[in-house]
């Protein structure tokens, strides 16, 4: 998508400020999220756009970040090496998954090696490897992704974030069904998760 499509999918000016744009695309996330859906056809609907709201929004917080930072956000340069860390890998998403435990709703809270910004950037871009980003908000690091591990069994993958000890960052996971159906297995969703951050490709940036 580029950058006038975006505007298109956001019903924004070009000449829209910041505030307003970010405005704008809380509006039509909480009016199209599949949690308002009356019935499956209507979540399929709406998880459509939602994922093109959400893609339409990251092309401009592309372009917006790129501006603060006061680099060229086309093509993106390449992001500088974090210094490295014991236990981290030079082939990393810019995250990794430690010691997985399980909270008392049933969650998976789990340690990442990488400060806040870093490690929702990294969730981000794994999430929309699993399936279609519905929901991010960079304010409050949460990122939502809908997920159909089979036909008919959409779920709702969601992630929060928040600071943790020695630098990392605790990342809390839930899963929601998103029909009459048995969520997606959780664990299963973890561990693939734990899988692309492992992967080698280049440390996820805000740039």
């Amino acid at each position: 998508m580029d950058t006038a499509g975006a505007r298109v999918v956001l019903g924004i000016a070009a000449d829209a400020t910041w505030p307003a744009v970010r405005a704008q695309y809380r509006v039509l996330i909480r009016r199209h999220h599949p949690d308002n859906a009356t019935d499956l056809a209507d979540i399929g609907l709406r998880t459509v756009r939602t994922a093109q709201i959400t893609e339409a929004f990251a092309v401009l917080l592309a372009i917006q970040t790129a501006q603060e930072l006061g680099v060229d956000s086309a093509p993106p340069a390449p992001a500088t090496p974090s210094p490295k860390r014991p236990g981290r890998s030079d082939a990393h998403l810019g995250a990794s998954f430690r010691h997985p435990t399980v909270g008392v709703d049933d969650t998976r809270v789990v340690l990442l090696d990488a400060a806040p910004m870093d490690a929702f950037l990294a969730l981000h871009e794994a999430f929309s490897m699993i399936g279609a980003v519905s929901y991010i908000d960079r304010l409050s690091l949460v990122v939502e992704a809908i997920v159909v591990p089979e036909p008919g069994r959409a779920t709702s993958l969601l992630a929060w974030l928040d600071a943790g000890p020695e630098q990392a960052t605790t990342a809390t996971l839930c899963v929601e069904s998103l029909g009459g159906h048995p969520p997606a297995d959780l664990d299963a969703l973890v561990d693939r998760v734990a899988e692309l951050l492992a992967s080698p490709r280049p440390p996820a940036s805000s740039a």
